[in-house]
Order: C-alpha cells, then structure tokens, then sequence
C-alpha cells in the first residue's frame, strides 16, 4: 500500500523504470490478434513488464485467446485470486515465461497481480 505522502502517480512512474531496467531491448515480437481492442500502442508494450516477476510481457498470439475465450464461455478459466474469468478477453499479455496472461479489455492491459491468468498447462 502506499503511505500517505507517497502519490500513485510517483509509483507508477517508479514501477514503470523498475520495468525498464529489467527488459532487454530488441526483445519483443509484434503478433496481432483479431480484434483491435487486443492491440495495444507499441511504445506502452515496451515499458510494461509483469507487476509480479518483472518479466518482460509480449501480445498473446489470437488462437491463444480464442482458446481461453472459449473457457470463459464455458465457465472453466480462473484467474490467479481463483475468481472466474466472467468477460471475454480482447486480448493479453504473455509473461516471458509463458506462465501467466494478463488480459487486454478495449485497448487497455489489466496489469493487476491478481488479473493474471495461469496459463501453463493449458492445453
């Protein structure tokens, strides 16, 4: 939690150099998904990063998220607090790792911890 003379805007200004110092540059691969909410501005993929790992995030590839869109249909895909996933997704983000998604809803990545979709063993 931030303290009380601690601004959000001063901490995401810190986690976004946080994310910087970590991610290699030349790195990324730009995928398209089907839809153009799933898309997001380049310059922003470049400095986001997983809040967690601080592992460097790339776009989901579009049958990855039509195979999880057809599990939130049925009611099957949980994300990391264990809730549900109830919407569609646009989009996501891919960890490095291939572990964990986080979703893209209308253009903008939901970059929560707890948003974040295990996705290992999917299959």
């Amino acid at each position: 939690m931030l303290g009380p003379s601690e601004s959000l805007s001063g901490y995401l200004l810190l986690s976004r150099l946080e994310c910087r110092a970590v991610r290699r540059e030349g790195s990324m691969t730009e995928t398209k998904s089907a839809s153009d909410k799933g898309l997001i501005d380049q310059e922003l993929l470049a400095i986001l990063c997983c809040p967690e790992t601080k592992q460097e995030v790339s776009l989901a590839e579009s049958s990855l998220i039509t195979d999880l869109n057809s599990r939130v249909e049925k009611g099957e895909l949980k994300n990391k607090a264990g809730q549900a996933v109830g919407e569609k997704l646009d989009g996501g983000l891919v960890r490095a790792d291939k572990k964990i998604l986080y979703p893209i809803r209308e253009s903008i990545p939901v970059m929560l911890i707890e948003e974040g979709i295990p996705i290992e063993g999917l299959g």
